[in-house]
């Protein structure tokens, strides 16, 4: 049963098929589908369970689809695959997972915990509803919490609200979270979930590559810097109240620095900003980057389709179109993997198509810390014991810049910018009082 586990996935198997409910913390790698195959595997063949609904995000669908014909093709018939997004607005299905659960003995798995840390969420709701009529249940999440200690209410509520001790999230908070919302009395929490929760950290499973990282700043030319001012200028007006508004600034703000010209502001339309690819900073400093590594594996990152096209087309003409692709490929699409690849930041890694990079460039850097962070572990397992260089292209005194600051910090820029908007608005209303006084 377990020839193709690593001793610290056999430990953790062998301790949660034990329990009715557990957690398995374990970052995003290979030998996670394989240790909840494993798991639900021994329930399946030991008749404790019929069958088992999987809840994860509607993008890891495939991946994990992929993951169960790989590791559990006898039993797939018996796995019932959903996005949780879809809980939150489509009530037929949710009735129907209901239906099941209270027909059948079922295995309720709990794909990233951190979807339903909102308590008051329909989808959380209706997930907690869902996992109060099924007997097994099992919480994946790479980590417990991401921000403070609320995070992991509602997560081990699902699971069974006597190994926390509160029935309630108000009660929850006024023990571990401040007013702050700064945690703390994590004691208590780590020492009640340490008998129903197993970690498995990459490093106890595979080799993993170390990490060096360097930016690669340039100036925008004038005409870009003056297009860059006046949009930042324009969208900031409204940004300051709304969270919406700070996320369309931040948009707007990037595609500037990134050599567009905004056209329309609702909804954002844009067009190249330079008539000859020779003109684009952007593009010569990664065209100039590609001359250090002319022999291994190259990953670019972009974050918007039009540059993705951009990109793929000009690497091509300078380093063959043979040695350039997209990720992921078309089925129509050579077998070989070349050795540059192109991907937007938003596409995810496919199970049949695992990502393995020498070095990583950020064409466009998108500012959740925690994608950049998952692409980058997906090549460092690859590595083994090499190194994964990670570049990044900043443009001098523009978001770019902004957006590294936020992502070595692992703040939530947005939030930070709204908060920053709101400061300047309140200084400049007090120096206006103030020269009225005068």
């Amino acid at each position: 049963m377990f020839d193709a586990l690593h001793p610290a996935q056999i430990e953790a198997v062998e301790k949660l098929k034990r329990l009715k409910v557990g957690a398995l913390y374990i970052e995003r790698q290979e030998g996670k589908l394989r240790t909840v195959s494993e798991l639900i595997r021994f329930r399946l063949d030991t008749d404790r369970i019929d069958s088992v609904i999987w809840l994860c995000t509607r993008r890891k669908q495939q991946m994990i689809q992929a993951g169960i014909f790989r590791y559990l093709p006898e039993k797939q018939e018996k796995i019932v695959l959903v996005g949780v997004e879809n809980l939150s607005h489509r009530l037929p299905l949710f009735l129907k997972l209901m239906q099941q659960a209270q027909a059948e003995r079922i295995m309720l798995v709990i794909d990233n915990g951190l979807l339903i840390k909102n308590p008051r969420a329909l989808r959380t709701q209706r997930v907690l509803a869902l996992s109060g009529a099924c007997g097994y249940k099992l919480l994946i999440s790479d980590v417990p919490l991401t921000r403070s200690a609320a995070d992991m209410f509602t997560q081990w509520y699902a699971l069974d609200w006597r190994i926390l001790g509160y029935q309630s999230y108000w009660g929850f908070c006024i023990n571990h979270v401040d007013r702050n919302r700064r945690s703390k009395n994590l004691d208590y929490l780590a020492r009640r979930i340490e008998p129903y929760c197993a970690q498995l950290l990459r490093e106890d499973v595979q080799p993993v590559g170390g990490r060096r990282e360097y930016v690669w700043r340039f100036r925008l030319p004038q005409q870009a810097a003056q297009e860059y001012a006046r949009v930042a200028e324009r969208f900031m007006l409204k940004a300051a109240y709304s969270q919406s508004g700070v996320y369309r600034m931040l948009q707007a703000c990037q595609h500037a620095a990134g050599g567009r010209r905004i056209i329309c502001d609702y909804p954002l339309r844009t067009e190249n900003l330079y008539a000859d690819p020779g003109d684009d900073p952007r593009l010569m400093s990664l065209l100039e980057i590609l001359t250090h590594y002319e022999k291994e594996r190259i990953l670019i990152l972009c974050r918007y389709a039009c540059e993705c096209d951009t990109v793929e087309e000009i690497v091509g003409w300078f380093h063959g179109s043979r040695n350039v692709g997209r990720y992921p490929a078309s089925k129509d699409q050579r077998p070989t993997t070349p050795r540059i690849m192109v991907m937007n930041c938003f596409t995810d890694e496919r199970e049949e198509r695992r990502l393995q990079s020498d070095v990583i460039i950020y064409y466009t850097s998108d500012w959740n810390w925690r994608k950049r962070q998952e692409k980058e572990r997906q090549c460092q397992g690859a590595l083994c014991e090499k190194e994964l260089t990670v570049i990044s292209l900043a443009a001098v005194n523009t978001i770019d810049e902004k957006i590294l600051r936020s992502i070595w910090r692992k703040d939530n820029l947005i939030q930070e910018v709204q908060k920053e908007l709101m400061q300047r608005r309140t200084a400049s209303a007090a120096e206006e009082r103030n020269a009225k006084d005068l």
